[in-house]
């Protein structure tokens, strides 16, 4: 669904050799529409909540009126996260997990500075639903963020999609890049579980970084974001569960 609404510019030029005369009236108008939802290509099958980690994925924007005339721009709007806590805790979570969103104008993490948005969960004010995994995720050895015990067993948690609004992060002036990047990143203090994919997402696509890992990252020696198709050439990789929000401004179709 696309949402219309105008904006009005007045342009004057000025001619060689010749006084400056105005131009007509030009009209903008935005497209919002979503720009990745992760559904639409894979299912939620586990959870991870990992301190000082960072995880990311690089997606690409498309839209013929970007090429059609080059002073369309477009942007990220909103960033939607699915979120998860283990049922059994719910009632007595404490409102401190801290998540930062992280959006890059670009496909190489390393070149380029993320807009961010750092929230707390706050549980109440989200629509919240059960779910129950076959077998406990992987993300369950994590729940102890939360407060909790640490039970390797829980498989009921409560899901919901937690908005980070970059509308007033982001400038209007639009993203340079039609490839851009969605990293998470678990700072200091509770690390929320946030739900993941299947395990047949493009590894190439999906970026890591364990700098500040806590506890460590166990594994190849690496430093900054590296992607993980460097050890996975397949389909094999788990992607955190997002939906991205874009907007498009183009010249209005008379």
């Amino acid at each position: 669904m696309s949402f219309h609404r105008s904006l009005t510019l007045w342009a004057a030029t000025a001619a060689l050799g010749s006084a400056c005369a105005d131009e007509p009236l030009v009209s903008f108008c935005t497209d919002d529409g979503s720009g990745f939802y992760i559904e639409d290509v894979s299912v939620l099958q586990s959870n991870l909540g990992w301190q000082g980690t960072a995880d990311a994925v690089v997606l690409s924007y498309e839209d013929a009126r970007l090429a059609e005339d080059d002073r369309s721009s477009w942007r990220v709007t909103g960033i939607d996260v699915l979120v998860m806590i283990p049922l059994s805790g719910f009632d007595t979570y404490r409102d401190d997990a801290v998540l930062e969103v992280q959006l890059f104008d670009g496909d190489d993490l390393n070149a380029t500075t993320p807009y961010k948005r750092r929230q707390t969960l706050v549980a109440r004010p989200l629509q919240w639903s059960t779910h129950t995994f076959d077998t406990p995720p992987e993300g369950a050895r994590e729940v102890d963020g939360f407060g909790l015990p640490v039970q390797n067993f829980e498989v009921d948690y409560v899901r919901a999609w937690w908005h980070f609004d970059f509308s007033d992060v982001i400038p209007e002036e639009g993203l340079t890049s039609t490839d851009y990047a969605v990293g998470l990143y678990w700072p200091e203090g509770p690390a929320p579980l946030v739900g993941y994919s299947f395990y047949d997402r493009p590894c190439a696509d999906n970026w890591t970084n364990y700098d500040e890992a806590d506890p460590p990252y166990v594994g190849e020696s690496t430093s900054g974001w590296s992607s993980n198709g460097a050890r996975n050439l397949n389909n094999e990789c788990n992607w955190p569960m997002v939906k991205v929000y874009t907007e498009l401004r183009s010249a209005c179709q008379k």
